[in-house]
């Protein structure tokens, strides 16, 4: 019963983090960068300070690249949160599901 329980908590854990990477890729502009981000250091208001926005798998979300006034480039990975959750609701899931498995194999041949 408690791995059909986890197996069952993985899978809305998994949705859940899914839906979040969906939204977290579909916001993936210059101007999220902008608006919902820590500008850093260095960064002037003249021209255009994010030169690129991405979705990334690793870490899961929105990676900004920023001109310094220098003209350098600094990349601002996003949060390490939804990867956690959509990983982690992952690996419970194939765990809990594994255990299943097993538990049914071994029933089908004590039978």
């Amino acid at each position: 019963m408690l791995p059909v329980l986890f197996a069952l908590l993985g899978a809305v854990g998994l949705l859940f983090g899914v839906q979040l990477a969906a939204g977290e890729a579909a916001r993936a502009t210059p101007s999220t960068c902008e608006s919902s981000r820590v500008i850093p250091e260095g960064v002037t208001g003249q021209g255009d300070p994010v030169s690129d926005a991405r979705f990334t798998l690793w870490p899961l979300g929105i990676e900004c690249d920023w001109v310094l006034a220098d003209g350098t480039t600094v990349t601002q990975e996003s949060d390490w949160g939804i990867t956690a959750v959509v990983y982690g609701s992952g690996a419970v899931l194939l765990a809990s599901l594994g255990l299943l498995g097993a538990r049914l194999v071994r029933s089908g041949t004590e039978r």
